[in-house]
């Protein structure tokens, strides 16, 4: 995992209205308008809604009663990786990281919401956010998009969407 990754993680899992802090863990809901977490590993069903499995990720979805394995409304960051910027002759060490936000909810109206909720507040803090990297330079996040809210393929009874965001950065100081 890039520090790059790790850095905008822990950022966005610190906002007390995105995430909030999670009830009865490993399987409670969030308090923020992500009550099924942010992740930065895709999500995974337990077989038994009640007890944990290996490589799930239990606080997604529900943990008992009505909700018992229903997908809460949650989001997963992906890494895509790292590549030199078109213009590396320009400016060398000039480098593009991309990574993806995907939201899920339940195929209802108020999931769809809780999804352009969440989309909002994420968007909002990423909006021209700058910081410092490991190595140094200053780092630069831009939004590169979204596919738009339809059902998921991968979880029957939920609906998904995904953002794409851009951060530019040098990859270390000029000498």
């Amino acid at each position: 995992m890039s520090d790059l990754f790790r850095h905008l993680y822990d950022y966005l899992a610190s906002d007390t209205v995105l995430v909030g802090t999670q009830t009865s863990p490993p399987t409670g809901p969030f308090s923020g308008v992500l009550t099924g977490g942010l992740w930065r590993r895709p999500i995974k069903r337990s077989s038994d809604p009640t007890v944990p499995s290996a490589g799930s990720t239990p606080g997604a979805f529900g943990g008992e009663g009505a909700e018992a394995g229903r997908i809460r409304y949650v989001a997963t960051l992906l890494d895509e990786g790292e590549r030199t910027h078109v213009q590396e002759f320009a400016i060398p060490t000039a480098m593009l990281y991309t990574f993806w936000v995907m939201f899920y909810a339940p195929a209802h109206d108020a999931g769809k919401a809780a999804i352009k909720n969440a989309q909002e507040r994420i968007y909002d803090l990423l909006y021209d956010y700058r910081f410092v990297t490991d190595n140094g330079p200053l780092a630069r996040v831009f939004y590169d998009g979204n596919s738009g809210i339809a059902d998921s393929e991968e979880f029957i009874g939920a609906v998904s969407d995904f953002c794409r965001y851009q951060v530019v950065y040098r990859k270390r100081e000029m000498a």
